[in-house]
């Protein structure tokens, strides 16, 4: 049962006073005492002191705390690089050119996966290779598979989506710049996770070819070829590498003013740190640049000549085996004199032109392969004009008229050197006409373009020299450039040299498994082409990638191509954070 309990009501005493609290605070006097004033000086000091002191402790606490932690990368940030020019196909059976820097190879390459890709060392890497086995004296290929990868639309990427993507290639009708890397190649599927390719002979550069990009066939297979080139998917792509499509912006004019990929969540790789990549395309060089300077974009490329005030901005150099420089064609009368060929060797002087011209943004070299190809031999060319006067004189071509340019058997030593369009190429040819004229032998100059010249005097082989950069991989084939296979087009043995000795060493330099045996070929090879001299090598431009500092852990240092300096892409970042060590 519950109890109530009353509480009583408190008794006040009868003679209980209510204390009074007063409405102003009670005052409390303190003692009177006078402390000595400091001088203002002296509290000028002390403040100063007391201002230095706390300096030097939060100086020393930062450096204590940048000695125990260290900067690492972290996710996040944007990087909008400008390049030159408008895509039009982001698809690899497509975009592959040689080395152009095209908008559509540097999407492609940055959104699609591929068998294989060249790591930031310039050494091959497996990419949707799991592993591999040669086989059949190197005419039979295995290929594992990695498993569990996904494109961009959720669906699984399976061993079907890359035999459609060789065979895509292989087919005429798609018309593919890369269908000779495929050309007698057998596809066999074997299992789920297993493919095999078969070639009709030893083709020892074969595994450097299989750095295209796979294509996924749910969304192509049903597409003609002449649709192919109209798909939306070549502006919009799906793929399964380490970035996906994520937004167009177009220009009032129709023009695409960039492209905005985003990191891959689902990247099967390592992800990169980047969240966002977009590519800000441009007609004009100035306007390009402009907008870097003002921080409007964090890289850019494709320059005619290196910036000037580089000390503002972060240059990354990359070496990719190109040669430049003037290609004979041997059956041209004059130019069929090899002691023709030979003087005009021996008389470039290519140091100025790498150091005045190039500004020193080029390296020299004097053979076929560059020193950023796997066996390239070092070949000392002398440099006499003395010797080369005496020389052209036994042969007897000799100023008779007195113009400054030799004769023989009424034939002026005379020829005309057809230019690509190019970075500085107007200038060097002009040092070179000058260098050569020292010795009797006049070189006239047309400037054509590249397009004109593909499409018209290669194609004919009417000319009497050409100007023009020579790529091969860095694992090279040199056969497509000088084996006599090639002499006429679509083959591009521009000079339409011919010799059963180098023939030999090509051929068995492509088609042998032994390390020792390629080595010895184009070695040899090498020293052929530089007795023969077909054609004069001068220089290997750098590629010049400029970004903005805020951009960390980027290397670049050798490539096939330009789209290489991506190599390391997982690596960067825009935003870092410290950690302790």
């Amino acid at each position: 049962m519950d109890i109530i309990r009353k509480i009583p009501k408190p008794i006040i005493p009868p003679n209980f006073k209510k204390v009074i609290i007063p409405k102003s605070p009670i005052k409390i006097s303190r003692p009177n005492i006078n402390l000595p004033k400091l001088p203002q000086s002296l509290q000028k000091n002390i403040f100063l002191t007391f201002i230095i002191a706390f300096i030097i402790l939060v100086v020393m606490g930062s450096l204590i705390y940048r000695s125990l932690t260290k900067e690492i990368a972290t996710t996040g940030g944007i990087i909008k690089e400008g390049i030159i020019g408008q895509p039009q196909y982001i698809n690899p059976v497509l975009s592959f050119s040689n080395d152009i820097n095209k908008p559509d190879r540097v999407l492609e390459y940055l959104i699609y996966p591929s068998l294989f890709r060249l790591d930031k060392t310039g050494n091959l890497s497996n990419e949707l290779v799991d592993s591999y086995t040669v086989g059949d004296n190197g005419k039979e290929y295995l290929f594992k598979l990695k498993s569990d990868i996904k494109w961009d639309d959720n669906t699984p990427l399976t061993i079907d989506d890359i035999i459609f993507t060789l065979q895509t290639i292989q087919n005429p009708a798609y018309n593919s710049p890369i269908s000779s890397a495929l050309k007698g190649v057998s596809i066999t599927r074997v299992d789920d996770s297993i493919l095999k390719l078969n070639l009709n002979s030893s083709y020892s550069p074969f595994l450097s070819n299989l750095t295209f990009g796979i294509l996924p066939k749910h969304i192509w297979q049903n597409l003609e070829p002449s649709a192919f080139l109209l798909s939306e998917a070549n502006l919009k792509p799906i793929g399964a590498g380490k970035f996906k499509y994520k937004s167009i912006q177009k220009k009032k004019d129709g023009n695409i003013a960039s492209i905005t990929i985003e990191k891959n969540p689902n990247y099967f790789g390592e992800k990169p740190n980047i969240e966002n990549f977009t590519l800000v395309f441009y007609s004009k060089e100035e306007e390009m640049i402009q907008d870097f300077k003002q921080n409007n974009l964090q890289a850019i490329t494709q320059l005619k000549a290196p910036l000037s005030d580089s000390s503002r901005y972060q240059l990354n150099v990359m070496n990719i085996p190109q040669s430049f420089g003037i290609i004979f064609n041997i059956k041209d009368p004059l130019l069929s004199n090899k002691e023709i060929r030979q003087s005009i060797s021996n008389v470039i002087n290519r140091q100025p032109i790498i150091n005045d011209i190039l500004q020193n943004q080029a390296t020299l070299i004097n053979g076929p392969l560059t020193p950023f190809n796997q066996y390239y031999v070092p070949t000392d060319i002398a440099f006499d004009i003395e010797k080369v006067k005496k020389t052209l004189d036994d042969a007897n071509w000799k100023d008779i008229d007195g113009d400054g340019i030799r004769e023989k058997d009424n034939k002026k030593a005379e020829f005309t050197i057809l230019v690509a369009n190019g970075n500085k190429v107007d200038e060097v040819t002009k040092t070179l006409q000058a260098q050569i004229r020292e010795i009797g032998i006049q070189m006239n100059i047309e400037l054509v373009s590249f397009a004109d010249l593909s499409a018209n005097q290669i194609r004919d082989r009417s000319y009497q020299a050409l100007f023009l950069g020579l790529g091969l991989n860095i694992y090279p084939d040199p056969y497509i450039y000088w084996h006599s296979s090639q002499i006429t087009s679509p083959g591009l043995n521009l000079s339409q040299y011919t010799n059963i000795n180098t023939d030999g060493y090509l051929e068995t330099a492509r088609t042998n498994t032994d390390i020792n045996v390629i080595t010895s070929s184009l070695q040899q090879f090498q020293q052929q082409i530089t007795s023969d001299v077909p054609a004069i090598f001068i220089y290997s431009p750098k590629y010049l990638y400029y970004t903005n500092p805020i951009i960390k852990n980027i290397t670049v240092s050798i490539g096939n191509s330009s789209v290489d300096r991506y190599a390391s892409i997982s690596e960067w970042s825009v935003k870092t954070k410290r950690v302790f060590k």
